[in-house]
Formats: C-alpha cells, sequence, structure tokens
C-alpha cells in the first residue's frame, strides 16, 4: 500500500506541466537573433503571452492562444526571411523560460512561430514547462504577437 506521502509524489509525476505551469505569469520577453546588435528586451504587459495555452492544455485547448494561431495548423514559412529567438521568462522556476523561433514575412505580411521540436536545445525545458505535442513545426503567429515583435525587429539597430 502506497502511504499518502507517496501517493502525492506519484499524481504529481503524472500532473501534466500545464497544471504546474498554469499559475506562472510571462515577466520578459527577449527578442535575439543573428542580425542584431543587442537582445531587445520587453518587459510591459507581457503577462498576457501564456505560452502554455494551445493544444492539449488544461484547461484550455482554445484555437488561439496569444503567441499562436493554433487553428491554422502547421505551415511552411518563407525561408528567406531572419529567424529571430523569443524567450518567454515566466515566474515558474526550474526551467522558467520557454522559448520559440519567429520569422515575419513582409511579403505576405504574416509572422509565424516554431514550436521547437526534439532536436532543438530548448526542447526539453519547453516541455517540462508544456508539452502541446505538435512540436517540432511552424504555425501562423497571432496578429498580437506581431504588432509587437515585428515593428520592435524594424526598428533594432541591425549588425550591417
Amino acid at each position: 500500500m502506497i502511504s499518502t506521502s507517496g501517493m502525492v509524489a506519484v499524481l504529481s509525476l503524472l500532473a501534466p506541466s500545464t497544471l504546474l505551469a498554469a499559475t506562472a505569469t510571462t515577466v520578459r520577453v527577449t527578442i535575439s537573433g543573428p542580425d542584431l546588435v543587442s537582445p531587445i528586451q520587453i518587459t510591459e504587459d507581457v503577462g498576457r503571452f501564456r505560452v502554455w495555452d494551445g493544444p492539449s492544455t488544461t484547461p484550455s485547448s482554445a484555437a488561439q492562444s496569444l503567441i499562436v494561431d493554433w487553428a491554422t495548423g502547421p505551415v511552411e514559412p518563407s525561408k528567406s526571411q531572419p529567424v529571430y529567438t523569443l524567450s518567454f521568462e515566466t515566474t515558474r522556476q526550474n526551467p522558467s523560460t520557454y522559448i520559440v523561433l519567429y520569422t515575419f514575412d513582409s511579403a505576405s505580411d504574416k509572422g509565424y512561430v516554431y514550436i521547437p521540436g526534439s532536436q532543438h536545445p530548448a526542447y526539453k525545458d519547453n516541455t517540462w514547462l508544456i508539452a502541446h505535442l505538435v512540436e517540432g513545426n511552424w504555425f501562423r503567429a497571432r496578429a498580437e504577437l506581431d504588432r509587437l515583435v515585428n515593428p520592435l525587429l524594424v526598428r533594432a539597430p541591425k549588425i550591417r
């Protein structure tokens, strides 16, 4: 027979990571990329970016989250645009940061988000925070993310 503390330990291992992250708040978004002179840090109004909303999450498997339009399904972005790393630092600890890749196609006026797959260095920490079960795919970014990130990228000092 399992003791109460043993049962709690077993249940905590089985609990979805979404339940663990559900109380975490995003406190900073950092944008880095190969052509940026320095990373861009955003701290104002970033609590609205809940990276754990979306497929396979509880309580919301919403068709759209604040960073990804899940309803459009996996897509393939233009490969001619620079790819940036967006790091969503949360109040959750060990790890606290969820990382995605982002690119903006100015020809189509659309941004795209890559949820790192198992070959990406961020995969392990990301899936510890939340596993969407769609990792390794590009998705259409939500317009809210494009409206925040793309103007910052356009204005940011670039390496020549």
